[in-house]
């Protein structure tokens, strides 16, 4: 069955003739008869008598013509919108961050602001490997990534083969995120030595900066060897966070403190500074090479800033 078929018994049901339908189909009759009767065989029912009075629907036909009615009409709205939308200039606004949670609150608030607009928002959450694919694909316009200072001559590598432009947005201090399961939620410190936390399981999720067995990694000393050493990986950030306020377990991860001075990041998610870690963590956005960033993305990027740094 196609489309056109639709059409064509529409319109010989309203003029009750083969001859006119097809003159206002711009089609020859013989031509419009073989369509209808490929359709009656496809159906395996007649759609239309001939009487006295001209060519008539049959039980058959009028109920396929009233299926079919609401059919052809949601097509031809389906133009008149997409008409709609190319004559009001939609705009698109689509992101691909890692899990930050300062990052995904700018985006639900610049969508608040603009919600009203002829704007469509996407955001896609992932690794920084899968932010970097997305935006060299244009799946996404722009990319916050994240990484170590021990990974960054790497991930530099890569975005340049890719030919994507960086532009760092902050340097963070790591830090152990324990939950209210475990006892270092509770104690009155201001730093934590990882060998302090060598009896609790350490947590990371499968394509993380921790996920590696790059030689970058195996520089990182104790927090490479927790790495390797781990028996707990899961798929993603949301599972792992779930998983911390389940166990006693630990990870880590930034926490920028100027971003999370009024609330934590997660509700009962305690984050500690380690004491003297080895590493940094990077910050920063990506986009391709010559794409102008239009008004909406610019205000996004100015907003993760002011919130990093304010």
């Amino acid at each position: 069955m196609e489309f056109k078929q639709i059409q064509q018994i529409i319109e010989i049901a309203k003029t009750a003739s083969i001859s006119k339908a097809a003159q206002n189909l711009y089609i020859s009759q013989p031509n419009l008869s073989l369509s209808i009767k490929n359709l009656e065989t496809e159906l395996g029912a007649e759609l239309f008598i001939r009487t006295t009075k001209g060519i008539e629907l049959t039980e058959f036909g009028e109920q396929f013509l009233t299926y079919s009615k609401p059919v052809y009409q949601q097509f031809l709205q389906l133009g008149e919108i997409c008409e709609y939308v190319i004559h009001e200039d939609r705009k698109i606004f689509s992101v691909s961050t890692v899990t930050l949670k300062f990052v995904y609150n700018v985006f639900v608030n610049l969508y608040q602001k603009h919600g009203e607009e002829n704007i469509y928002f996407s955001h896609n959450e992932g690794t920084t490997t899968q932010v970097i694919e997305d935006v060299y694909k244009q799946n996404s316009h722009i990319g916050i990534i994240i990484f170590t200072s021990l990974q960054r001559k790497s991930v530099m590598r890569i975005l340049k083969l890719k030919e994507l432009e960086y532009t760092r947005l902050s340097i963070e201090p790591p830090y152990v995120i324990v939950s209210t399961s475990n006892p270092y939620f509770y104690k009155d410190i201001d730093s934590v030595d990882l060998q302090e936390l060598s009896s609790y399981p350490f947590i990371a999720s499968y394509g993380d900066i921790f996920y590696s067995s790059s030689n970058e990694m195996s520089t990182m000393g104790s927090i490479g060897k927790l790495a390797r050493s781990s028996k707990i990986y899961v798929s993603n950030r949301a599972c792992l966070y779930d998983f911390l306020y389940r166990t006693n377990a630990f990870s880590i991860c930034s926490n920028n403190a100027v971003a999370y001075k009024e609330e934590r990041a997660y509700e009962k998610i305690r984050p500690i500074p380690i004491k003297s870690p080895g590493f940094n963590f990077e910050i920063g956005w990506i986009k391709r090479k010559n794409y102008v960033i239009s008004p909406i993305a610019g205000e996004f990027i100015n907003d993760v800033v002011q919130t990093i740094k304010d």
